[in-house]
């Protein structure tokens, strides 16, 4: 059963698809994992000069009119014979079983998109010091103006769905 197609997921089981850039820090997290969603990502997100590695589930596959396209068959092997594999990302979704298991114990369906922006946070700046992770979120939370989002939150306001799209 493969649990990225529509008809077996439901509330209670959701997929995320990741972007990350091979060398340098970024990712970009996005809730659904169906082709549009994906398609839309790497439009958005990817320079045209870039390949893109992805797996072989068939929601990838129109990616190839966008980019290069290189895929990794995991039923087979996490690396084919020339050495495309998807690691980066792997890495990614690694942490978040991790922090599934040991940091939340479970994720708040309802704010699926915060964890996964919090875990990219935290995969971007793994090997950043605490010193710097805390000068960077003051400095980052000192130069916004209020949330509107946020604000009086213990009483009610409820937050959107998707943070960074906001």
């Amino acid at each position: 059963m493969d649990r990225r197609l529509k008809k077996y997921q439901n509330m209670r089981r959701l997929c995320a698809l990741a972007i990350r850039q091979r060398g340098l820090r970024g990712q970009t997290i996005i809730r659904d994992e169906d082709s549009n969603a994906a398609w839309a990502a790497v439009r958005d997100h990817v320079s045209r000069e870039a390949t893109v590695f992805a797996d072989k589930h068939g929601n990838y596959n129109d990616l190839a009119g966008l980019n290069e396209l290189q895929r990794v068959n995991h039923s087979k092997s996490n690396q084919t014979d020339d050495g495309t594999n998807t690691n980066q990302v792997e890495s990614f979704f690694s942490r978040v079983q991790r922090a599934y298991v040991g940091i939340h114990h479970r994720f708040s369906l309802k704010y699926f998109d915060w964890y996964m922006a919090e875990l990219a946070w935290r995969e971007d700046c793994r090997q950043v010091s605490n010193r710097s992770h805390t000068f960077q979120v003051l400095g980052k939370t000192l130069s916004r103006p209020t949330s509107h989002y946020l604000c009086e939150y213990w009483q009610g306001n409820k937050p959107p769905g998707l943070i960074w799209e906001v």
